[in-house]
């Protein structure tokens, strides 16, 4: 994930999630790391409950 500003010395937290406030996030693994010589952006990689590669919806927090 892209970002408008420098992150690679911020700390980084996610979350599955949902932008529906009716609905429960479906099931679901999530890493995030700093992108190797990319200083604004996050690496994000959301899994299945099996752990296979699967897009799913996330909320990504950059906190100083």
């Amino acid at each position: 994930m892209t970002l408008d500003y420098d992150v690679h010395l911020k700390a980084f937290s996610a979350t599955i999630g949902t932008n529906d406030p009716l609905n429960v996030p479906p099931g679901g693994e999530i890493s995030v790391a700093p992108r190797t010589l990319t200083p604004n952006a996050v690496f994000v990689q959301t899994r299945n409950s099996s752990g296979t590669p699967s897009d799913r919806p996330f909320q990504l927090l950059v906190a100083n």
